[in-house]
């Protein structure tokens, strides 16, 4: 596939030295590739602050459900066992 029109940046030699090594250590196959990724895991981020905070404004307001009950659920979600106290 063609790569659609981009921009060119300038990066101070130290960083564009890290990018580099981080691109490689995480088998990217350019810089290009790993700044894209930081890009895409930015607005994933985001969107999960976006989440939280709107999660915790519905909690001020009485909304919700319990914290254990949630976390439950969030477990079942993403396929992993909570440990438990008793």
């Amino acid at each position: 596939p063609t790569e659609e029109p981009g921009m060119t940046i300038t990066l101070p030699d130290e960083v564009l030295r890290t990018a580099e090594a981080q691109a490689s250590a995480g088998g990217f196959a350019s810089v290009s590739e790993y700044v894209r990724s930081l890009v895409e895991a930015d607005k994933e981020r985001a969107a999960t602050l976006a989440a939280i905070r709107e999660g915790l404004a519905q909690a001020d307001a009485g909304l919700g459900r319990p914290a254990g009950e949630a976390m439950a659920d969030i477990a079942r979600r993403v396929g992993i066992k909570l440990e438990t106290t008793s």
